[in-house]
């Protein structure tokens, strides 16, 4: 074998050692970046399936874990960091406004500053940012 052709073979090594480490380097992207996407969309789905319901309900008096009933589950502690700062602080804030409905002297309903709506808009704008839809 003369030197070119053994220059040619280094060479052809090289190359091939090198495209497949690419292309093993590019295989890990692509999986790392299907996992976050597969993982978003669930947590989208976690949140959704688990705090909205929960997010129409009654004010009860505050606990450690907040004024809302949802607000004591790992899916809120999850979507909590990913919330605005504007909607975290006015639904964590120690005072609700509630409005109690009397007739004849009894209770007979509660209308409160519910976080429904602004929590779906919360969960419908991080499925955005992460381009999820």
């Amino acid at each position: 074998m003369s030197t070119d052709q053994a220059v040619v073979v280094g060479l052809f090594a090289v190359l091939v050692i090198f495209g497949s480490g690419t292309l093993l380097v590019i295989g890990l992207i692509v999986k790392r970046t299907k996992e976050k996407y597969m993982h978003r969309k669930e947590l989208i789905a976690t949140w959704r399936r688990e705090l909205l319901p929960l997010s129409q309900q009654a004010i009860s008096l505050p606990t450690e874990f907040g004024a809302f009933p949802f607000m004591h589950l790992s899916a809120y502690a999850s979507l909590r960091p990913h919330l605005s700062k504007q909607f975290r602080e006015r639904l964590e804030a120690e005072r609700q406004i509630i409005q109690f409905i009397i007739e004849d002297g009894r209770i007979v309903g509660v209308v409160g500053d519910y976080p429904h709506k602004q929590l779906m808009e919360e969960i419908a704008r991080l499925e955005r940012e992460w381009k999820l839809v």
